[in-house]
């Protein structure tokens, strides 16, 4: 199931959008196949990172603390389908790229905005961390997540995690590394496409998968 809203914001059509397909889904399963493995699709936003920044790697166990109604509503699909009793495997995927990625999508709003050399040595001095995953690694993970043979949990999908200092400077063929400066605690207050390049907590384990 990789259908619904994959926009990070807040408000009420994630609902919509994203638990109550879902929910249908999985009703349809069970009443016509409930031997089906069902495969849903979510998001590293499911756990997101906390307001207070840290360095710790996250895996699956760490308790998720989603900050948008996104995050809320992909983490509450994540529930319905581990109550439901059928067969799963759920994909936490990490900030998707690839050649023709969402230009509103987190990594090309970023690469935008640092399009400026000024700006881009502004954000190469945060200290922040982003788990991407490139789009073929994505497909792979779920034709294997599809497969009966995994145990029905929650799997974390990032191929790196890499410095947004890293990320900003690869266009433009200038040395990466970390950044000097950590504003985990101030991230929080900040619209999440600037937030979360100042956080170093954007950190995954997939190690599982």
């Amino acid at each position: 199931h990789i259908a619904g809203d994959a926009h990070y914001g807040n408000g009420k059509r994630y609902y919509e959008a994203n638990v109550v397909p879902t929910d249908l889904l999985l009703k349809c399963i069970e009443e016509v196949s409930p031997q089906t493995r069902f495969v849903l699709a979510s998001s590293v936003g499911a756990q997101d990172f906390p307001r207070v920044g840290s360095a710790k790697l996250h895996n699956e166990t760490t308790k998720p603390v989603p900050r948008s109604d996104y995050g809320r509503s992909k983490l509450n699909a994540e529930q319905i389908v581990k109550s439901s009793g059928v067969d799963y495997s759920i994909a936490r995927l990490g900030m998707i790229i690839g050649r023709e990625m969402r230009l509103d999508s987190h990594v090309a709003v970023l690469l935008k905005i640092t399009s400026s050399p000024l700006v881009r040595r502004f954000i190469s001095l945060f200290r922040g961390v982003l788990p991407l995953v490139h789009v073929d690694d994505v497909a792979d993970a779920l034709l294997l997540l599809a497969d009966n043979r995994t145990p029905s949990d929650i799997y974390l999908v990032v191929s790196k995690n890499l410095s947004v200092k890293t990320i900003v400077n690869l266009p433009h063929a200038v040395r990466g590394g970390s950044g000097v400066i950590g504003l985990g605690v101030f991230a929080g207050i900040f619209p999440a496409k600037f937030g979360t390049a100042m956080s170093p907590v954007m950190n995954f384990d997939s190690a599982r998968i």
